[in-house]
């Protein structure tokens, strides 16, 4: 798995996922930030999740909800389909593109638009990138945008009826 570097596809399914299950109060401002600023590290040195591993991981087990949904979420994946992802399960670009660059927006202003979306990517040169990457970028910069984007509710069904 050479995209991903370090980072394994489950952990970014867990990532994702326990993403999707955060209550926005389980988030202070400051790991808001951190998460932002991983997202903007990956979207400008393509692939490089072996640069914020540590530092992803830092803020998932210095958060008590975060980790315990993060660790149920790879204990599932573990014990749900073992090593290796079937490839029926990850996004692809028709999926989850759309929905990617609807929900990219400021925060601070609700009504703008962020470049990202004018330009229909991100920074960096995404075509570089996997889509699963890609999918992580845009959650890590507004983390509810997990609720929204319909691959992830697919997915979470997908664990719930093993």
């Amino acid at each position: 798995m050479d995209k991903l570097d370090d980072f394994s596809q489950k952990e970014c399914f867990a990532l994702l996922l326990s993403l999707s299950e955060l209550k926005s109060e389980d988030l202070n401002d400051d790991e808001r930030q951190k998460l932002g600023e991983i997202a903007s590290k990956l979207s400008v040195v393509n692939n490089s999740w072996e640069f914020v591993r540590e530092d992803l991981l830092c803020i998932i087990s210095n958060n008590q909800v975060f980790n315990t949904l993060y660790q149920n979420q790879l204990n599932r994946i573990n014990s749900q389909i073992g090593n290796n992802i079937p490839p029926e399960l990850l996004p692809v670009e028709s999926e989850v593109g759309g929905e990617i660059y609807n929900y990219d927006y400021d925060e601070n202003n609700s009504n703008s638009v962020s470049q990202s979306q004018f330009r229909g990517y991100f920074e960096g040169h995404p075509e570089n990138r996997d889509v699963l990457t890609n999918l992580c970028i845009s959650v890590l910069k507004s983390p509810e945008k997990a609720k929204k984007i319909s691959w992830i509710q697919k997915i979470k069904l997908f664990f719930q009826r093993k």
